[in-house]
């Protein structure tokens, strides 16, 4: 029992500073575009919408047809993958963004986010420009069309924030030609990174753990 006890006080010491919590809201799309403010030039053409995984239907409901695959990645997003993504696909964005403002205080974060780029979009000769920044930092940057096809991939980027107040996550898809490139975005996240003092006290917390359970199943010698 003692060692059981010391177990669970050595838990209790240590889950703070373990909880993640992802500070975006709305951030694997589960509620379409709630939380997310959209802004551009040509709104009319096409804008980001919430499409469906796995569902080879038309806009706005799918990529044109084609079926998406849910984010496969081990992210370190909270956040389920759940049955949506943001789709990014207009042919004259210019650009097409999809904005959050959150508050967060001084301190050092993590911003990242999952990208696909599907086949048919790949196929058009125009291309794509996706940038994703949090407080002017950038986690991704590229041209669309150098994205392997059908496959997700992770972007994730430090962040340092000296003042506390509101702080701006951006999603910037940018094209020019008909058709362009296009691209699926899914469980963005924002999320405070331990100082060192939390992480010490969670491996000493771990280590309390791991020598109580070593200690109750020892072998009983005569």
């Amino acid at each position: 029992m003692r060692q059981f006890l010391l177990a669970c006080a050595a838990f209790a010491v240590c889950a703070p500073a373990t909880a993640a919590t992802n500070l975006v809201l709305n951030g694997s799309f589960e509620s379409g575009l709630t939380n997310w403010a959209l802004t551009g030039g040509n709104l009319g053409n096409f804008p980001p919408v919430a499409i469906n995984y796995n569902s080879a239907t038309p806009y706005p409901s799918g990529a044109f047809g084609e079926a998406v695959t849910p984010d496969n990645l081990v992210s370190p997003s909270p956040d389920a993958v759940g049955k949506r993504a943001a789709y990014f696909v207009s042919d004259i964005a210019n650009p097409h963004i999809l904005s959050q403002t959150i508050n967060v205080g001084p301190g050092r974060y993590i911003f990242g986010l999952s990208t696909y780029a599907t086949a048919n979009g790949l196929k058009n000769k125009g291309d794509a420009t996706f940038v994703a920044s949090f407080a002017g930092v950038k986690a991704a940057n590229f041209m669309v069309s150098s994205q392997p096809s059908k496959t997700w991939r992770l972007y994730s980027a430090p962040v340092t924030i000296a003042t506390g107040g509101p702080q701006t996550i951006t999603l910037s898809f940018s094209t020019n030609t008909t058709p362009s490139k296009d691209i699926v975005v899914d469980r963005v996240h924002v999320m405070a990174v331990p100082e060192p003092q939390s992480w010490a006290m969670m491996i000493l917390g771990f280590g309390m753990v791991a020598g109580a359970l070593r200690r109750r199943h020892a072998p009983l010698h005569a």
